[in-house]
C-alpha cells in the first residue's frame, strides 16, 4: 500500500534589490523581477538592467560615476559570459 508522501514546499521567491543606488537597498517589486527572469529566460543569459527616474540628484544622468557604479558588480558574472543590458531613461539635454 502506497503511503501519501507530503507535498514539498513552494519555494520561496528571490527577492532583488538595486545595486548601484539609492545607498538603502530597495526591492525591486515582484512583478518587475518576474519580467526580468523571463527576459532572462528568452534570451538566455543574465540582463542588467539601468532604470533612471531623471533630475539632478546623484546618479541621474549617463555620466562617469554612474558607469562606475553600474559597472563595479561585473565581478559577479563569470568571465567571457554575455549579458543583455537594458536601459530606461527619460533623457536628457
Amino acid at each position: 500500500m502506497a503511503t501519501p508522501q507530503p507535498a514539498a514546499p513552494n519555494p520561496t521567491p528571490s527577492k532583488y534589490t538595486a545595486t548601484v543606488y539609492p545607498a538603502k537597498p530597495r526591492e525591486v517589486p515582484p512583478g518587475l523581477a518576474s519580467c526580468i527572469r523571463r527576459l532572462e529566460d528568452a534570451l538566455e543569459m543574465p540582463v542588467w538592467f539601468l532604470i533612471q527616474a531623471g533630475g539632478r540628484e546623484d546618479l541621474q544622468e549617463i555620466d562617469v560615476p554612474t558607469k562606475n557604479g553600474f559597472c563595479s558588480p561585473k565581478s559577479e558574472l563569470p568571465e567571457g559570459q554575455h549579458i543583455a543590458l537594458v536601459i530606461d531613461s527619460p533623457g536628457g539635454s
